[in-house]
């Protein structure tokens, strides 16, 4: 699994019904102690006062670490689209 190193939000905009935050975060593969660095957008859709959709978008070109091995990491079968 995964652990986490850093949370940082640099950054949050914020609407009538909806607010983005932006920010950066660092995580380490515990399984093989390889460092992932990535840059992130939270999405927030408020409705009724209550948060009613939340997206994370993580920048994951930036890793040192090849997609399918971090999907394997992280025990996720792969795929096709």
């Amino acid at each position: 699994m995964i652990e986490r190193i850093s949370f940082e939000v640099h950054d949050i905009l914020a609407g009538d019904n909806r607010a983005v935050i932006l920010g950066s975060l660092v995580s380490k593969l515990k399984q093989t102690g390889k460092i992932i660095k990535t840059d992130f957008a939270i999405v927030l859709t408020v409705a009724n006062r209550e948060i009613f959709r939340f997206q994370m978008l993580e920048d994951s070109v930036h890793n040192d670490l090849p997609l399918c091995d971090l999907c394997k990491e992280l025990g996720m079968a792969r795929t096709t689209l």
